[in-house]
């Protein structure tokens, strides 16, 4: 099976950007909190896969959802779509390193 590529949607690249930037901030402030937490840790990956499920939702109008530079790389290659890869690749790292920064556990 193939993963649909991410593209920018209808918004254009800003909306992209920031979407992909929000959802790596989000995911990694989840992580971070929840296995940080003794009373939560163990449900780590269920608050993790809420998060992806939810992003998916909502968020893939704007950005085709992709979080993941290696995942967008993968879809782009097939078909030759190098559409403001760019932005796969800068925002997430960009939102993670913030939540992280922002989080200090």
């Amino acid at each position: 099976m193939l993963n649909a590529p991410a593209l920018p949607g209808p918004d254009g690249i800003g909306a992209a950007f920031l979407a992909e930037s929000l959802i790596s901030f989000i995911l990694i402030a989840v992580v971070l909190t929840v296995s940080n937490t003794q009373k939560l840790a163990r449900f780590t990956g269920l608050f993790a896969g809420a998060c992806v499920a939810t992003f998916i939702i909502w968020e893939s109008p704007y950005s085709g959802m992709s979080m993941n530079p290696a995942r967008t790389l993968g879809s782009a290659v097939l078909p030759g779509l190098w559409t403001a890869l760019w932005i796969y690749f800068l925002a997430p790292p960009l939102g993670m390193l913030a939540a992280a920064l922002r989080t200090r556990v």
